[in-house]
C-alpha cells in the first residue's frame, strides 16, 4: 500500500525525510510577489495556471483526500497554491514550459484514472517540457533542462541539469526522482500496479489501492487490494488479506476491544494543537499540519506556517506548499522561514 499519503507523525526525524521536503536558500533567496502581480504573468500563464490547480486539485480532491486534509486543509487552499506555484514556474527564465502545454496536460489530467493519477503514470500531454540548459548548468525546475531533470539536493533552492535517474538510482541526495518515479527508503522506484505482483516495501512498493500482503521476509508477499468503503472487512495484521485505503481517509481498526476490529472506518480530522495519532482506536489525520511527537505528552498536531513564518523540519511547523523552508547554519539548518519558491536562481 502507498504508505507516503498515509498518517505522518514525526518522532525526531526530520520531516524533510517524510513527506514535506524542505530546502535553504543557495547563496540567498528572493520570494515573488503574488501570483497575480509576478511580472510576465500574462492572461495566458495565469489561465493555464487556473486550468492547471482545478485538474490537479480536482484528482486529489477525488483520488488522495488524506493528502488535501494533510497538505491544504482544504480544495479551496489548494486551488490557490497550486495556482501560485504553476504562475511562478511558468516565468521561470528559459523554462520550456509553457501556458499551452499546461493547458493541454491540464485537459489530459482531468480524464486521468485515480489509479494513473496515484501511480504516477504520466499522460502523453503531460511529458516533461525541456529547455536549453545542459547538464551541469545551474537550474531551478527541470523545464530550463535539456535533459528534463533538474537534480536538487535535500536542503538547497537550486540544483544542476542532469540525466534522470534510472529506476533502482540512490535518490538519498535528491528531491525527486522525475516523472514516474518515487524516492522510496532513498532509492528511485516505480509502483507495483498489478494484483498479485510481488512486493518487498522497500524497492517494489505496492501502488494505489494495493497492500503489500504475506511473508516478506519468505519472499511470498504479493500486492493485494485494499477495502475502499466504510465498514469493509479488513485485515489489521496485514498477513492474509488487504487492509483501508489510506488515501481515501481510511484506516483498518486493530484495537480487539472495540467492536469495529477488523473493518475499515474513517479518520479523524484534528485541528492545530489538538492530539493526534492512534487516539483511543482512531486514526487522527491532521488538518493542514503535521503529527508531531511531543515527549511523553503524545502527539498533537501542528499547523502548517504561512508565508514569511518561521519552520524547522525536525520539530514543525512545515510551511504549507509550495513554500520552501529555507533554513539558517546557525542549527544545521532545521529552523528557517517559509518562503514560496523563486521564479531564478540566486
Amino acid at each position: 500500500m502507498r504508505t507516503h499519503t498515509a498518517l505522518v507523525m514525526v518522532t525526531g526525524l526530520s520531516l524533510g525525510a517524510l513527506a514535506f521536503p524542505t530546502f535553504s536558500a543557495c547563496g540567498g533567496s528572493v520570494a515573488p510577489a503574488p501570483p497575480d502581480e509576478i511580472p510576465d504573468a500574462s492572461s495566458a500563464v495565469i489561465a493555464a495556471c487556473n486550468a492547471s490547480a482545478a485538474a490537479v486539485c480536482g484528482l486529489q480532491t477525488k483520488c488522495n483526500p488524506a493528502a488535501q486534509v494533510q497538505d491544504y486543509g482544504d480544495a479551496g487552499t489548494c486551488l490557490a497554491r497550486q495556482k501560485t506555484s504553476c504562475i511562478v514556474s511558468l516565468v521561470t527564465p528559459r523554462t520550456g514550459a509553457n501556458p499551452a502545454h499546461t493547458t493541454g496536460c491540464a485537459a489530459a489530467e482531468t480524464l486521468e484514472s485515480c489509479h494513473d493519477d496515484l501511480d504516477l503514470v504520466i499522460a502523453s500531454a503531460c511529458t516533461q517540457v525541456t529547455g536549453p540548459l545542459t547538464t551541469g548548468t545551474a537550474c531551478l525546475r527541470a523545464g530550463q533542462c535539456a535533459s528534463g531533470f533538474c537534480a536538487i539536493p535535500p536542503q538547497s533552492v537550486c540544483g544542476t541539469c542532469a540525466p534522470p535517474p534510472a529506476e533502482g538510482a540512490s535518490c538519498l541526495a535528491l528531491t525527486t526522482c522525475g516523472q514516474g518515479l518515487t524516492c522510496h527508503d532513498g532509492v528511485c522506484i516505480r509502483f507495483v500496479t498489478a494484483d498479485g505482483g510481488a512486493c518487498d516495501q522497500e524497492s517494489k512498493e505496492c501502488g494505489a489501492g494495493l497492500q503489500c500482503v504475506g511473508s516478506i521476509a519468505a519472499g511470498t508477499a504479493t500486492c493485494m487490494p485494499t477495502a475502499t468503503t466504510v465498514g469493509a472487512t479488513c485485515d489489521p495484521t496485514g498477513t492474509l488479506f488487504g487492509g483501508c485505503d489510506t488515501q481515501l481517509s481510511l484506516f483498518c481498526v486493530s484495537d480487539e476491544q472495540l467492536s469495529t476490529y477488523g473493518t475499515c472506518q474513517s479518520k479523524a480530522v484534528a485541528s492545530d494543537g489538538m492530539p493526534c495519532g492512534g487516539v483511543h482506536g482512531i486514526e487522527t489525520l491532521c488538518a493542514s499540519g503535521t503529527c508531531v511527537k511531543q515527549g511523553d505528552a503524545g502527539a498533537t498536531c501542528v499547523a502548517r506556517a504561512p508565508d514569511d513564518a518561521p519552520c524547522n523540519t525536525v520539530t514543525g511547523p512545515a510551511c504549507l506548499a509550495p513554500s520552501r523552508c529555507l533554513g539558517t547554519a546557525l542549527d544545521g539548518g532545521t529552523s528557517g522561514t517559509c518562503q514560496l519558491p523563486a521564479a531564478a536562481c540566486p
